[in-house]
């Protein structure tokens, strides 16, 4: 994609270009041939999240030497289910000058699949771990490395690649620079105690709640936002979750059926058209829970899962949220002195992402109570849940 593009004296035209991923290595007539069995890929905060700490230093204060031991670790399989094998393992490289001896040791996450696969299926594998590492982190790391490893068998062309090395940038650029005080709510080997099949769940499960994900990475992944805009992409990602995931009809769907047709056949001959198709429109979705029922039903679900009344989410504060939110999108004047102010509306949404965070990770099999213990450690998400 052309993104600047200049003519300068004498004639000399520029132009700049940005790609959304390079590849390096095999010349593509489509992303879907599958000849590859293998991928190894990183996003920002990766070692974190892996909790890799590979160098270990102490010194020598009698001859004044600082000794570095370094340890990029074995490859180790985290977690397997059909098709899936995800592990992690490390590159350690060294560059020396007549100056300075540098160590660089670089971990990778890898997929590796029963059969030979396409390079959009190892795309959407690390996608998803890059997505699953960044709810367990608590904002959005965005993707910097993929490399495919191609299989090999005895009939292959011998002019293909055994690696190729695919760099992407894939949306939200800004937030690799994101303050980095918070130190994950839930490592991947701490992810896997508290469910060994939360990965698999994380993967069965996507689609379903891909809307909801995409908005939730949306207002955590980008920064230069209206706090008016975060506000209302994060009530609407709740909303979405909570229609995906749970049975939102007021009453049995076959008996509103009925009651609809009935509604609609009551509905007086004579009105104007428009109101007719509206009021028609109306009860299409009547059935339907409002926002503050959706609310009320979740913050709900909540205090059973902890065993108490969470006082972050107290019925005032879905209160405030759904007045703001009417206020906000309808402009109804009597609901102003009810909406809350810019500053409140960015710890509302502050807790809105905890309370998605929650319900995502429940969902892949996270308890209450392993989310419960991982608050502990995390300042901000601690003071939202506890405070009113």
């Amino acid at each position: 994609m052309v993104k600047n593009r200049q003519m300068n004296l004498p004639g000399i035209a520029n132009e700049l270009y940005y790609a959304h991923f390079l590849c390096i290595g095999h010349h593509f007539l489509s992303d879907d041939e599958e000849i590859f069995r293998k991928s190894l890929f990183r996003f920002e905060r990766l070692e974190e999240w892996l909790v890799s700490r590979p160098f270990d230093q102490s010194w020598d204060f009698d001859s004044l030497k600082l000794n570095i031991e370094v340890d990029k670790g074995p490859v180790k399989e985290m977690t397997s289910f059909p098709a899936y094998k995800i592990g992690k393992s490390a590159n350690m490289n060294t560059k020396s000058s007549s100056t300075n001896y540098t160590i660089d040791v670089m971990s990778f996450l890898f997929c590796e699949s029963d059969q030979p696969r396409s390079m959009s299926w190892h795309f959407v594998a690390a996608t998803r771990m890059q997505e699953l590492a960044s709810l367990c982190t608590g904002h959005y790391l965005p993707l910097t490395h993929l490399k495919l490893i191609v299989s090999q068998t005895q009939d292959d062309n011998k002019n293909r690649p055994v690696e190729i090395e695919i760099f992407a940038q894939m949306q939200h650029p800004q937030s690799g620079s994101r303050p980095k005080h918070e130190i994950p709510l839930f490592a991947l080997s701490e992810l896997l105690r508290a469910d060994d099949r939360a990965v698999e769940n994380w993967f069965d499960q996507y689609n379903i709640l891909s809307p909801a994900i995409n908005l939730f990475f949306a207002i955590t992944g980008e920064r230069m936002m209206f706090v008016n805009v975060r506000f209302l992409l994060a009530i609407q990602a709740i909303e979405v979750f909570h229609r995906r995931t749970a049975n939102g009809s007021l009453m049995e769907k076959a008996e509103y059926k009925n009651l609809r047709k009935q509604l609609v056949a009551a509905i007086p001959a004579d009105l104007p058209k428009d109101i007719t198709e509206k009021l028609t429109g109306l009860y299409a979705f009547a059935n339907e829970q409002s926002l503050m029922q959706r609310l009320t039903s979740i913050i709900s679900e909540v205090n059973i899962d902890f065993e108490e009344e969470v006082k972050g989410f107290s019925a005032p504060y879905a209160r405030s949220v759904v007045d703001t939110r009417n206020y906000n999108t309808h402009f109804t004047a009597s609901l102003e002195p009810k909406a809350l102010d810019g500053a409140g509306m960015h710890w509302a949404t502050r807790r809105m992402i905890l309370l998605l965070t929650y319900l995502f990770l429940k969902k892949i099999g996270v308890p209450a109570g392993s989310f419960r213990e991982a608050l502990e450690r995390h300042r901000e998400f601690r003071s939202l849940i506890c405070e009113c």
